[in-house]
């Protein structure tokens, strides 16, 4: 979606960003256990694909947002019934 920057970027942006930190942080302590060395390496790639994903997201135009998930609405109208109900 175009314009301000949405919570959700902004959530989504931000938890990736701080995985990413941890991540280097872990890495950069010689004595830090395997498992966290492992846990720190498997996150890096995540969050990049995280921050990736909230990237495109934030780009897509409203228009095209509302076309592509609004089938996704209508199956989850169709099974769980309008909001609120």
């Amino acid at each position: 979606m175009t314009g301000d920057a949405s919570p959700t970027y902004r959530a989504e942006t931000d938890r990736a960003a701080a995985a990413g930190a941890w991540g280097d942080k872990i890495n950069a302590q010689p004595e830090a256990p395997h498992t966290l060395r492992d846990l720190a390496a498997s996150m890096g790639p995540v969050a990049d694909e995280t921050a990736a994903r909230a990237e495109a997201r934030h780009a897509e135009p409203d228009e095209a947002y509302v076309t592509r998930l609004g089938p996704q609405h209508e199956t989850s109208a169709q099974v769980c019934g309008p909001p609120g109900s």
